[in-house]
């Protein structure tokens, strides 16, 4: 395992740390920290953009970064006028989740705005578009739902049929799952899962998580990739641990990760992607301000 980072990771006492796990849930701002390649200071979500690279928002910096995922090297970059949590590419449009415009606004590559939709969102925390980039699936953590949109910004759906604080989102369009990663409400005991739901919006089930001693050991779900045999990744921001499922089974298979700074590790990781090719998988690493590359990471 190796990661794109220059510096050193900062101490934080623990207070702090916990403060900071629940950012997406709630109304907290990123981590400012000292960038790699002097560039990258709160890395938040990442996707596949051109050229099967790197694209990947940076909160506190109000930007978005084109990495390159062989070179380990920073490309380009653009801003925008708010905070960006979610982000997705197609066809050189970037889809991203302004948490300041509370709006899923669409950049060319060189960062000039084309349009924006929104349909009364509140916290844009992740997105996925599906492979015919006809149709765009938003979290949105504080209504409690995910919004579908067409391409164009045209609301045509809403699921929020045993949602409570969604985080993350992924899809399996070869088996029909919309998977949703959601943070549960301990003080109602709602159970932290990973819920699932057909391509419809229709609810499927859940891969249920860790409420207090119960249940699996998950307990802050983030953000979702899905393998070509349907497996699910997740990764969870408190314990910085990658878990693997089968499915909507929800058996655990495989798990790597962890907390810390030593290599493998991570502080407070939000998202994940998986290169079906290289069995490779990137995550955002907010505290430790870094992508971090997991080789093979999706081999099982």
């Amino acid at each position: 395992m190796r990661n794109l980072r220059k510096n050193k990771s900062f101490y934080l006492i623990p207070v702090f740390i916990i403060g900071l796990m629940l950012f997406f849930a709630g109304e907290k701002e990123g981590i400012a920290g000292k960038g790699f390649v002097k560039e990258l200071k709160s890395p938040v979500r990442i996707a596949f953009g051109p050229a099967n690279n790197l694209i990947v928002s940076d909160y506190s910096q109000k930007s978005i970064f084109t990495i390159d995922r062989n070179r380990n090297k920073i490309l380009r970059g653009f801003k925008i006028k708010g905070r960006p949590l979610a982000i997705a590419y197609f066809k050189g449009k970037y889809f991203v989740g302004n948490n300041t415009s509370k709006r899923i606004e669409v950049y060319t590559e060189s960062g000039k705005i084309k349009y924006s939709f929104s349909g009364m969102i509140k916290k844009p925390n992740d997105m996925a578009i599906d492979d015919d980039g006809e149709n765009v699936f938003v979290v949105d953590t504080l209504s409690a739902k995910v919004n579908i949109y067409t391409i164009e910004g045209e609301l045509i759906n809403v699921i929020s049929e045993n949602l409570t604080a969604p985080t993350g989102i992924a899809l399996d369009e070869i088996n029909g799952f919309i998977y949703v990663s959601d943070y549960g409400d301990s003080g109602s005991w709602v159970y932290p899962s990973i819920r699932i739901f057909n391509m419809d919006g229709t609810y499927a089930g859940a891969i249920s998580g860790k409420l207090g001693m119960m249940g699996n050991r998950f307990s802050r779900p983030q953000g979702l990739a899905i393998d070509g045999n349907g497996y699910v990744f997740m990764v969870d921001c408190y314990s910085a641990e990658i878990m693997v499922f089968n499915g909507p089974n929800g058996v655990l298979v495989k798990t790597f990760g962890g907390f810390g700074t030593s290599p493998g590790k991570m502080k407070l990781p939000y998202d994940i992607v998986l290169n079906l090719k290289s069995l490779d998988l990137y995550a955002t690493n907010n505290l430790g301000v870094s992508v971090e590359i997991f080789k093979n990471g999706g081999k099982l």
